[in-house]
């Protein structure tokens, strides 16, 4: 019987193949896209699981939420992992602290060939404590996981990194040199971390390096806070038992600061990449929200593919009458009806399905260029994979035949004298999927454009400083005792606008420091934003100055004596601008405020700006190790001859370092890379669902014409035209895009609206984007049914009612 069923499935398919390639064309657009997002999607979900004991490991996190600031830190301070695993042995197993001395990169040198010395700056390198291996899965190559990093001076590379700097000849035991100062004795090779790891590590030092640097401990200060800091859990040990300890842990140690709001907290390991957008971040995670909004727009795909076949399905079925009937006077029951059906649907979906994962195949290498994975080529013939076509097989064919088989099977014997008559009342259940498919088109094109449209905003949208034609340069402690020398220089090219130097990246990072305030608990500190910086740093971003003045050059004691506060901070304070000039905020000597400058977003976009404190260090040697960046101002768009020039004065000034650069706007830009993979993700799968309601409107408008032919024939005596045609054909698809348009704009709107939320800025909604989508929608629905139009008319009245 299952044979007879295939066997007649078959026939049909082929007796309608136009329709039946339609419906695999779409099915299989449907599912591709749908079978790309859950790739993407299961990766994303996997990072850190492959950690043996991810299940028992957390980062620990700290809150401070006093004074108006609300500093919420993926670190910790050097002291907490170790006392809380003292005070808590019971409940953890080991602690892990990783530390890269809060700068971007390290320079090291392979020192074996001194007439070749091979240096690269390092940006992914930590110090670790030693049990780094025995927590996490990081599996050594060479050397042995239990000593690898339990004394000073030793460093781990990751297989690649060893290539890089001792080729193929072995690496344990051989040293490299850091900063030109500190020589590491390599003493393991792990493999390189895989892709899907919040870490990215390229090398992991020991963390008593730092110890012996600082005369044999570690800093004892409980509130700087530079570790990231792990702590495994024993076993039957739950998060929330040892989170019920942190309050009492948090009123013993951090007693000079129990009277400010301090929380403490866990974050799961597995948790860290798409649900943690702390400050101090190693880098900057994903978004579990737009995975969610992704996996939606996925599964939306495949159901309008599925709505695709059920529509051409049902308005096919009005030439299969006459089947049905013989069938039911040879006997057959409803029930076998209904298998054939199925039988029809499973075929096709089958096809579909071979189809997609041809598609995945041949597009792979340019998925994984597009969103930066490394999925590997074979994935659809794996058995994970084919379990989940199966599963698809089942479920999209089964779903997608059901109602057809279902309508299809009640047909009765009285429908042997003709076709099938599709009334409106059986019409109904065909038009309310044509809604349900144009309202899910209408949501996408009105979302897809609000995305692009607020990721261009985020480009552009003024930040309260100039980013525009500014050159970042990582600076590190030798380079930057020349900072006035190497300003001075660059200066004198006629390009150069201005220099100045900074801690950290404006507009993506900064630093809370402490803060004594003139009339504000003068005997506590409180903890502020504030960026450390050199002269010319408001003039470099043309910052505006409200009140007061900038440093200057002119008063040699601003270094000392001088700090700059934001309009935010002076309205924290009780203050007017006015005010504020004079009061002592001190922070590293005996500062008062020379000036107030407007505000400006220190972080992305995601944060509100608030209060913020810029200020300077008398002594060049803090003032050294604190400038990690120079920018330069430039006025040209030809940024090779100023490029050249700067490599020069640079190999001049440190000749050891290699030149390295970036501009401002790009690394500005790198804080929206989710915004913008999710935009451009959500554009091509919008353009995917389209096409997809295209097919079914060909495909309903072509069973249209089909069926009317003989009415179009008899206009065409009487003399209709194509536009009387088309207006014939159309009117019936254009009411219900209508009522698609109203049901989804509000919709759109509020889950939109919900999304736009998540920014500090963002672009209002626009009432034309409403109307951008009606349009879309009835220009390609009368762009196909005037295509079907134009043909129906140019066939011969003659041939078509010859029989009448």
């Amino acid at each position: 019987m299952l044979r007879h069923l295939l066997t007649i499935a078959t026939r049909n398919l082929l007796k309608h193949f136009n329709y039946s390639l339609l419906n695999i064309i779409g099915l299989a657009i449907g599912i591709s896209s749908f079978l790309f997002i859950l790739i993407y999607v299961s990766d994303e979900l996997k990072y850190d699981r492959f950690h043996e004991n991810h299940k028992q490991i957390y980062r620990m996190n700290r809150l401070y939420d006093s004074n108006d600031i609300n500093e919420d830190a993926a670190t910790v301070s050097f002291p907490f992992g170790p006392a809380l695993a003292e005070d808590y042995p019971d409940m953890i197993k080991s602690v892990v602290r990783f530390f890269d001395f809060q700068v971007s990169e390290m320079l090291f040198e392979n020192m074996e060939d001194t007439t070749d010395v091979i240096k690269f700056n390092e940006e992914w390198f930590y110090l670790a404590d030693s049990a780094v291996f025995q927590m996490f899965t990081f599996p050594l190559l060479e050397g042995d996981p239990e000593s690898a990093l339990d004394r000073p001076n030793c460093i781990v590379l990751t297989e690649s990194s060893a290539k890089k700097y001792f080729g193929d000849e072995p690496a344990i035991g051989k040293t490299l040199r850091m900063e030109e100062q500190i020589v590491f004795e390599v003493t393991g090779i792990m493999e390189d971390l895989p892709e899907q790891s919040h870490f990215k590590i390229d090398m992991l030092g020991s963390l008593s390096t730092f110890r012996a640097l600082q005369r044999g401990q570690f800093p004892q200060t409980w509130i700087w806070n530079p570790c990231w800091t792990y702590v495994q859990l024993q076993e039957n040990i739950t998060k929330e038992q040892l989170e019920a300890q942190l309050p009492d842990f948090h009123l013993r140690q951090y007693a000079d600061f129990k009277d400010q709001k301090i929380t403490l907290y866990m974050q799961a390991l597995s948790d860290i990449h798409l649900q943690s957008h702390h400050e101090y971040e190693m880098h900057p995670n994903g978004k579990l929200s737009y995975i969610k909004i992704l996996s939606l727009i996925g599964v939306f795909v495949l159901i309008l593919a599925c709505i695709n076949f059920m529509n051409l399905a049902t308005a096919s079925s009005s030439g299969r009458g006459r089947e049905i009937g013989m069938k039911k006077v040879a006997g057959a029951r409803r029930r076998q009806l209904r298998l054939q059906f199925l039988g029809e649907s499973l075929i096709i979906t089958l096809f579909a399905i071979v189809l997609s994962a041809i598609i995945i195949e041949l597009l792979l290498p340019a998925f994984n260029n597009f969103t930066g994975k490394s999925i590997d080529p074979g994935i659809v013939i794996n058995p994970l994979s084919l379990a989940v076509g199966l599963v698809l097989l089942l479920v999209v064919g089964l779903l997608s035949g059901s109602y057809p088989a279902f309508f299809l099977s009640r047909l009765d014997t009285s429908h042997l004298k003709g076709t099938l008559s599709m009334g409106a009342g059986k019409g109904l259940a065909r038009k309310v999927l044509v809604v349900v498919q144009f309202l899910i088109s209408v949501a996408l094109i009105i979302g897809t454009i609000t995305a692009f449209s607020q990721l261009n905003y985020l480009r552009k949208a003024d930040l309260g400083f100039d980013r525009d034609q500014v050159i970042l340069i990582p600076t590190k402690f030798n380079t930057a005792l020349h900072f006035d020398r190497f300003s001075e220089e660059l200066k004198k090219h006629n390009q150069v606008v201005a220099v100045t130097g900074m801690e950290d990246i404006l507009g993506a990072n900064h630093n809370t420091r402490s803060v004594v305030v003139e009339g504000m608990f003068e005997d506590q500190a409180f903890w502020y934003p504030a960026f450390l910086v050199r002269y010319d740093f408001i003039e470099t971003f043309k910052i505006p100055v409200v009140e007061g003045r900038a440093f200057s050059r002119d008063f040699p004691s601003d270094t000392s004596e001088a700090i700059m506060l934001n309009e935010s901070m002076v309205r924290h304070l009780g203050w007017t601008n006015e005010e504020a000039i004079g009061k002592a905020v001190r922070m590293d000597g005996n500062e008062r405020v020379i000036g107030v400058f407007a505000d400006f977003n220190a972080l992305s976009l995601h944060k509100p700006a608030g209060n913020f404190i810029l200020d300077m260090l008398e002594n060049p040697f803090g003032a050294a190790a604190l400038t990690r960046y120079m920018a330069v101002k430039v006025n040209t768009d030809d940024y090779n001859e100023v490029l050249d020039y700067i490599q020069v004065v640079w190999d001049d000034i440190s000749p050891t370092r290699p030149f390295e650069y970036s501009f401002l706007d790009e690394e500005l830009n790198a804080l929206y890379k989710d915004e913008n993979s999710f935009s451009k993700l959500s554009i091509i799968l919008t353009i995917l669902a389209i096409v997809i309601a295209c097919l079914g409107i060909i495909g309903l408008t072509s069973f249209m014409v089909e069926r009317k032919t003989k009415e179009i024939s008899v206009r065409r005596v009487h003399g209709a035209t194509v536009s009387n045609v088309n207006t014939m054909l159309s009117k019936e698809f254009l009411w219900l895009i209508m009522i698609a348009n109203l049901i989804s704009w509000p919709l759109a709107w509020f889950g939109i609206n919900s999304w736009l939320e998540n920014f500090s800025k963002h672009i209002d909604m626009q009432w034309y984007l409403f109307l951008v989508s009606a349009l879309v929608t009835v220009f390609i629905t009368v762009s196909i049914t005037s295509i079907h139009a134009f043909r129906a008319t140019k066939m011969n009245p003659a041939d078509t009612l010859k029989y009448e």
